[in-house]
C-alpha cells in the first residue's frame, strides 16, 4: 500500500480546516500541518475526530506574504515528513483547498502515474520578469509584507535594488535557470528528498527574494535530474484565475468540478458558500449529489 503525505499551510478557518482534514483522513495518508502562529489555534480544534491519519502539527512560524517565510514554511514541512517516512508523493495544500475525488481515485492516479512530477512552470512570463524576484537582495520583504505602509523600507529596497543593478549583481549562477509557477504541488518523494539536500542553496538564492515561494520548487526540480518528470501544465489543481484571485468556487460551479479532470480544487470558503463544500464533501466520501 503506497503511503501519502499531505503538508497543509493554514492561518484560519478551521471550521474549513476540519473538513479538508476528515476527507484526507485515510489509513493511506498522513497529515503534515502548519498552523500561522498569528492565528488563535490549540490542536485540540482539529485532532479529535480523526481516526485513521497520523497527523503532526509542525512548528509554528509567522508566515508573510512574499517572504522567505514562505519557503521556510513549506521548506519544513516538507523536511518534517521526508524526516518521517518514505512516502510515494507529497501533496501541498492550503487549509482552503479540497480534494476533490476519492482517495481511492487519488492514489489510482499516483500508482498509474508513479514517477510524474506534479508542479506548475509558467511558459508566458518573459524569463527576466521572473528572474527580477531573486536576481537581486529584496532586503526588507518581510517588513514590507507586514507593514504595507512603512514606506521606508520601501524607500531602502528600490534604493538597494539601483545599487545592486549599477554593480551587475547577479545572485544566481549562470547554469541555473529560474522556473516560476504555482506553489502547490504533488511530488515523489525522491524529488522531496533532494529539495531537502539543497537546503544550502534553496537560501543562498531565495532569501530576500521577492515571492520566491513560486519558485524554489520549480528552480530545484528543472535543474536537477528528476527535469524530465515534471508534468509542466498539469499539476492536478483547479484553481480559476479568470474570475478572482483566485475565484471561490460556488454551488453554480458543482457540475464543473465533478466532470473536472483534476485532483484538488481552490478555493474555497464556507462563508461565501458552504452548499458547494458539503457536496464536494459527499462525493469524495463516495457519496452522490444529484
Amino acid at each position: 500500500m503506497g503511503k501519502h503525505a499531505y503538508l497543509i499551510m493554514a492561518h484560519g478557518k478551521f471550521d474549513q480546516l476540519k473538513i479538508l482534514l476528515d476527507l484526507l483522513d485515510d489509513p493511506r495518508n498522513d497529515i503534515f500541518l502548519h498552523i500561522d502562529r498569528k492565528a488563535q489555534f490549540d490542536n485540540d480544534m482539529l485532532l479529535p475526530n480523526l481516526r485513521y491519519s497520523k497527523v503532526f502539527i509542525v512548528t509554528r512560524t509567522s508566515v508573510t506574504w512574499g517572504g522567505y517565510s514562505q519557503i521556510n514554511c513549506e521548506f519544513q514541512l516538507i523536511k518534517r515528513a521526508v524526516e518521517y517516512f518514505t512516502y510515494d508523493y507529497l501533496h501541498l495544500l492550503s487549509g482552503v483547498d479540497l480534494p476533490i475525488k476519492s482517495q481511492d481515485e487519488i492514489h489510482d492516479f499516483f500508482s498509474r502515474n508513479s514517477g510524474n512530477e506534479y508542479m506548475e512552470i509558467v511558459a508566458s512570463e518573459s524569463q527576466n520578469e521572473i528572474e527580477k524576484r531573486c536576481k537581486y537582495y529584496w532586503l526588507f520583504q518581510e517588513q514590507l509584507a507586514r507593514h504595507e505602509k512603512m514606506n521606508i523600507y520601501r524607500v531602502i529596497n528600490w534604493i538597494g535594488i539601483k545599487m545592486q543593478q549599477f554593480l551587475k549583481v547577479k545572485r544566481i549562477p549562470e547554469n541555473i535557470k529560474i522556473k516560476k509557477g504555482a506553489n502547490w504541488f504533488s511530488i515523489t518523494g525522491e524529488l522531496a528528498k533532494y529539495i531537502i539536500s539543497q537546503e544550502k542553496n534553496i537560501e543562498k538564492w531565495f532569501r530576500h527574494s521577492v515571492c520566491a515561494d513560486e519558485l524554489f520548487i520549480q528552480t530545484i526540480a528543472y535543474n536537477s535530474e528528476y527535469r524530465g518528470n515534471i508534468s509542466g501544465d498539469n499539476f492536478l489543481r483547479l484553481i480559476d484565475w479568470e474570475r478572482g484571485n483566485p475565484y471561490i468556487f460556488r454551488l453554480e460551479d458543482y457540475q464543473l468540478i465533478k466532470d473536472s479532470e483534476y485532483l484538488f480544487a481552490r478555493k474555497f470558503d464556507l462563508d461565501v458558500d458552504s452548499g458547494i463544500v458539503e457536496m464536494i464533501s459527499a462525493i469524495t466520501k463516495g457519496g452522490e449529489v444529484k
